[in-house]
């Protein structure tokens, strides 16, 4: 069926909805999954940790299948329509505010402001939890070297990161 007024395809529509509802709800289950491994690391349960992980990684190649879809839906539509300017997620917008229905694409629209929440809290949830590991090895390099009396010294570039030891006190 295609919509006369706007001149898009509703199926195609529909795909586009879809596959960001999907984006949606996978990068939802990537954040929960993210907390879940932050509590792991409080509560030192490695063995939680690690099934997370492995849930991490199958959510992350889900995300990864979705993103093939999305790019088969850009393709059809450069093929379908005549286009080669849609590179990019406000290229999508762009053409779906020209030819869908005004509701149509505010909720195409929420969806898209939805996941681009989300992907930026599972950013700052990923943040605090490297902070977390790097409290944490800091802390036991310093248990290791109380214990055995030697102190590395390290040298660190402009960014703080280390660059190399400069020995060992």
């Amino acid at each position: 069926m295609r919509n006369v007024d706007t001149g898009i395809d509703l199926q195609t529509y529909q795909d586009a909805v879809e596959i960001w509802r999907e984006f949606c709800d996978l990068h939802f289950t990537l954040f929960d999954l993210t907390a879940v491994e932050y509590s792991c690391l409080l509560s030192s349960d490695i063995d939680r940790l690690e099934i997370t992980t492995i849930d991490k990684n199958k959510i992350i190649a889900s995300i990864d299948l979705a993103d093939a879809k999305r790019q088969s839906l850009i393709l059809n539509l450069q093929e379908r329509y005549g286009l080669k300017n849609i590179a990019t997620v406000s290229d999508l917008i762009v053409f779906l505010e020209r030819t869908a229905p005004e509701p149509f694409v505010k909720h195409f629209i929420g969806f898209n402001s939805l996941l681009k929440d989300l992907i930026e809290k599972i950013k700052e949830q990923n943040k605090r939890n490297q902070i977390f590991l790097n409290k944490a090895i800091y802390h036991l390099q310093e248990l290791r070297e109380s214990t055995t009396g030697k102190k590395t010294v390290h040298t660190y570039n402009a960014k703080g990161k280390i660059t190399g030891s400069a020995g060992t006190i």
